[in-house]
């Protein structure tokens, strides 16, 4: 469920979750921006992402978190390994990771996207302030 504003009033609009069709079409849709602009393009990295939340989103872990770390691989050396879509990416990874119980590789991820994201927007900033899975992570590991 998404929330849109119309106006000054938000309102719920449905989403439907993705199936395996969303999937296959998102992958021909990677296979045809691969041809267009490249597999090393910033845009590719950018439907890479697509798939993979699809895949995320279908329980399909083992395929998202690769796809993620492809993504983070391109975007690193086109916008460096220390931006915010990098820091997006490894928090989705740690997600994932938390999601199958991994949780010393998945507290690696969160940390890592963390620091990135303090850098880049400081400590008081929303985005920080909004990453409450990672806590939920370091309590788990530690407990």
């Amino acid at each position: 469920m998404v929330f849109e504003r119309s106006g000054s009033t938000p309102h719920m609009v449905y989403q439907k979750p993705p199936d395996s069709k969303d999937v296959l079409r998102r992958r021909a849709s990677l296979t045809a921006m691969a041809t267009a602009v490249g597999h090393d393009h910033k845009d590719f990295a950018k439907e890479l992402i697509g798939v993979a939340d699809h895949c995320r989103q279908l329980g399909k872990l083992d395929q998202a978190v690769p796809k993620y770390e492809d993504a983070i691989k391109i975007i690193s050396k086109s916008s460096g390994a220390d931006c915010l879509e990098v820091a997006n990416c490894l928090h989705k990874i740690a997600i994932a990771l938390h999601h199958v119980g991994d949780f010393d590789r998945a507290l690696n991820k969160y940390k890592q996207a963390l620091d990135i994201t303090v850098c880049k927007l400081g400590y008081e900033h929303e985005e920080v302030v909004r990453l409450p899975q990672a806590s939920v992570c370091v309590r788990r590991v530690w407990n």
